[in-house]
């Protein structure tokens, strides 16, 4: 392949998922709790129990690979809102490229791989909040469940034996890395592959193979020891792991989030996978004219992306960003349809008898600017609309106050939880600055919250930052005071007197 074509499509790649990756605050919830989970790691040194506030974290129980990669990240980079996102938008990169790849040199289709990877690139749900550009798992898992699937496929197919060996370590590899980034959201591919191996009459092959269950050893010793190790550092944790990622995701409703069983497969329709939805029929229209290796490769993955649409609808409770893991997998199914109609064009334009004859080169850019244009330049127009200001809640508007004004030590004074504001306290405390927080509103064991009478007592002289309009009301009911600096709905004020 021409480098420089190679160039310009990594260039395509890189712009969605990584143009003004850190200028969006941090968001509430997820992405701002997995970030003070990761400058608490990195301060206090502890690689195996995540802490929120100083405390073992058991409200947010995953496995801790996402948090590792961030403590990394900070590390090189510094701590700040490019090393929370960066691991995020890097597996998105890798999905994409693994995508290209595995069609390039497996299925040795180039096109194919191109037509893929752009489809995902220009999919709504993939570049989006909570998936590729912000410090969530969804990303990171949907990398290592693409990459478990493609391995699983090589695997079948395979007729080496050394090769099938490496295939099943890397397999285990793999799935191991999905649950150490997700828990049990790392298996939900695994039923399809093991019903298609049926299908393959493989199942006996698998289950004879020694090194399937050197494999299972490899999986379980890292899995499991992690979970005894983190049980044994901090007593409640697997109960807590339970009840957050299995019992009350799957078979109850957590924090309202129940909706109805054709939640996703809506979303799906009207905004997740638009407009490539619409091409789906035509990737299993083109399955009949592809060779009979790429025929069963698509086939498997709409398959299992079915399957997993089908387990994640049933869900009790359902998030949108549910979804993620079976876009890559309908990518292919709809980039065969696209280079299926590429090949056509060819086809037609290269006769010589046609008289508008035109070089494959030139040809491509035309087609697949007509066909990937307008969705690749939404995607650009949504990393810069992701940051608009008028979209950003009240609450999440700390952090671009904070970066807009000379840091004071000042009292931010926020209503209830707020992972943001406890990232940005530990930041410029490291910075040298005392920043103290207040919480009005704080949550009780029972789930309840609590009005805090005593985080409103403040001495006279003292300087409050606040953005939230309930937190200013309580404070306009108590004090007279004076702006300091002002942005946005944020104000640094000073106390003046009690009223």
């Amino acid at each position: 392949m021409n480098k420089i074509v190679f160039f310009i499509f990594l260039t395509l790649c890189c712009l969605p998922l990584f143009l003004h990756l850190d200028v969006a605050p941090l968001h509430l919830w997820d992405e701002s709790r997995q970030a003070v989970n990761a400058l608490e790691m990195l301060e206090n040194g502890n690689w195996l129990v995540t802490h929120y506030q100083g405390e073992p974290d058991l409200w947010n129980t995953k496995p801790p690979l996402l948090i590792w990669l961030q403590v990394l990240c900070f590390k090189i980079f510094g701590v700040g809102v490019l090393g929370v996102r960066l691991p995020s938008a890097l597996a998105g990169l890798a999905t994409t490229l693994l995508l290209f790849f595995f069609c390039k040199n497996y299925l040795k289709n180039q096109l194919l791989g191109f037509c893929s990877a752009l489809v995902l690139l220009t999919t709504q749900g993939f570049i989006s909040n909570h998936v590729t550009r912000t410090g969530d798992y969804d990303s990171l898992l949907t990398l290592w469940t693409t990459l478990t699937v493609f391995l699983f496929f090589a695997w079948i197919n395979s007729t080496h034996p050394r090769q099938k060996k490496k295939l099943i370590y890397a397999s285990a590899l793999s799935i191991t890395a999905a649950v150490m980034t997700k828990s049990i959201m790392g298996f939900v591919l695994l039923p399809p592959l093991l019903l298609f191996l049926i299908w393959k009459k493989q199942i006996r092959v698998l289950f004879t193979s020694p090194h399937f269950y050197g494999a299972i050893s490899i999986f379980l010793t890292i899995v499991l020891g992690y979970y005894f190790l983190r049980e044994n550092q901090n007593p409640g944790y697997l109960e807590a792991v339970l009840e957050n990622d299995i019992r009350g995701r799957y078979f109850e409703t957590q924090e309202g989030n129940n909706r109805s069983t054709f939640f996703h497969m809506r979303k799906i329709y009207e905004e997740r996978f638009v407009p490539w939805l619409y091409f789906l029929p035509l990737g299993f229209l083109a399955t009949f004219f592809a060779k009979q290796t790429t025929k069963e490769f698509v086939r498997l993955l709409f398959f299992s992306g079915a399957f997993f649409l089908l387990v994640i609808s049933f869900s009790q409770t359902n998030l949108i960003w549910y979804d993620v893991p079976l876009l890559p997998l309908f990518a292919v199914v709809v980039g065969l349809g696209i280079e299926q109609i590429i090949r056509i064009a060819f086809d037609y334009f290269s006769k010589e008898k046609n008289s508008f004859r035109f070089s494959k080169f030139i040809l491509a850019g035309v087609i697949g600017l007509a066909i990937f244009g307008n969705p690749y330049f939404k995607r650009i127009s949504d990393s810069y609309t992701f940051n608009k200001l008028w979209l950003t809640p009240e609450r999440e508007l700390f952090e671009g106050f904070m970066h807009r004004s000379i840091p004071l030590e000042y009292n931010i004074l926020h209503w209830d939880i707020n992972g943001q504001v406890v990232f940005l306290q530990k930041l410029y405390r490291r910075k040298g600055f005392d920043i103290k927080v207040r919480e009005i509103n704080q949550l009780q064991n029972d789930d309840s919250f609590k009005f805090v009478e005593s985080t409103m007592d403040f001495e006279i002289g003292e300087k409050v930052m606040m953005c939230e309009s309930n937190v200013k009301g309580e404070i306009n009911k108590r004090y007279d005071y004076e702006q300091i600096n002002n942005w946005s709905e944020c104000q640094l004020i000073k106390i003046i007197s009690k009223k």
